[in-house]
């Protein structure tokens, strides 16, 4: 079997293929970035409306605007809202506060609510 040097490519066809193929990779990686932290932003506003909205209920069938706690972790207040079904589990991003605030956890992205 012979080759011919018309059997492959050059190198500065190769080098071309690669840097194509580096400026997809950039743009790919720029775009899925801007959705992640687009996806961030409104998980973080879902969260605070679900907390938002099982406060208002249960200040409105309590007739209280304080929470009663329910144990003794940093979740207190939200497990008094899942006990009663207001809520299914304690939030990733915020805490509720005994007086029926919420702000952001001390891990949280989030920010407080203003």
């Amino acid at each position: 079997m012979r080759f011919n040097r018309d059997d492959g490519f050059t190198l500065i066809e190769l080098l071309i293929v690669i840097v194509i193929l580096g400026v997809l990779a950039a743009v790919t990686a720029f775009a899925v970035g801007g959705v992640t932290a687009s996806a961030q932003v409104r998980g973080c506003d879902a969260d605070r409306a679900v907390l938002e909205k099982a406060i208002f209920v249960y200040q409105q069938e309590t007739g209280q605007t304080d929470i009663e706690a329910l144990g003794a972790g940093e979740d207190r207040f939200e497990q008094r809202l899942i006990e009663r079904k207001l809520l299914e589990r304690a939030s990733k991003h915020y805490t509720v506060q005994g007086d029926g605030t919420i702000v952001a956890g001390p891990a949280s992205s989030c920010p407080n609510p203003g």
